[in-house]
């Protein structure tokens, strides 16, 4: 009797009874930390997920169509730029790797008159004797000659073929 008298008092010490449980007080504040610390991790956790496009976005935190997509005038500009680039391929005589070559295209991201400067030098390229001899064999890829800049290289003046002969 004497001793469940000292457990008694000391329990009453560092815990109490509510809804019939016996609780602690650090313990409660610990417990109740860590919960909100798990509410925090898992919210976090869902936005990650939302924004890397898994999982399914709290309904708050969804974001509209308008912010993951591009502004108009990027969308022009993506559009510009691919719309020269099929003008680019059309004209380019060897057909050869064009993702490869959509990839170098990009990266020039041609504004201004650089296209002109392209298409002109692509021109003069097609009928060089560099391009003509062997079926066009010497033709480079398009990435090649786009990540080389090609059309910056001096064209030759094709010979004429009147002026070849030597008496």
């Amino acid at each position: 009797v004497e001793e469940q008298a000292a457990i008694e008092k000391m329990l009453e010490q560092f815990f109490y009874i509510k809804d019939n449980k016996i609780h602690n007080i650090r313990a409660d504040e610990e417990l109740e930390k860590q919960a909100k610390i798990r509410a925090q991790l898992s919210n976090a956790g869902k936005r990650g997920a939302a924004i890397a496009g898994r999982g399914r976005p709290m309904q708050s935190d969804r974001p509209s169509v308008r912010q993951y997509s591009q502004p108009q005038s990027q969308r022009t500009n993506t559009l510009a730029l691919n719309r020269k680039f099929e003008d680019f391929w059309k004209t380019y005589p060897r057909k050869k790797s064009k993702a490869t070559a959509l990839r170098a295209w990009s990266k020039l991201n041609p504004q201004n008159g650089m296209f002109e400067q392209i298409m002109t030098a692509l021109e003069q390229s097609k009928v060089s004797e560099d391009w003509t001899r062997s079926n066009g064999q010497f033709i480079p890829y398009p990435a090649t000659w786009l990540n080389a800049a090609g059309w910056l290289d001096e064209q030759q003046e094709p010979e004429s073929r009147m002026g070849k002969f030597v008496i």
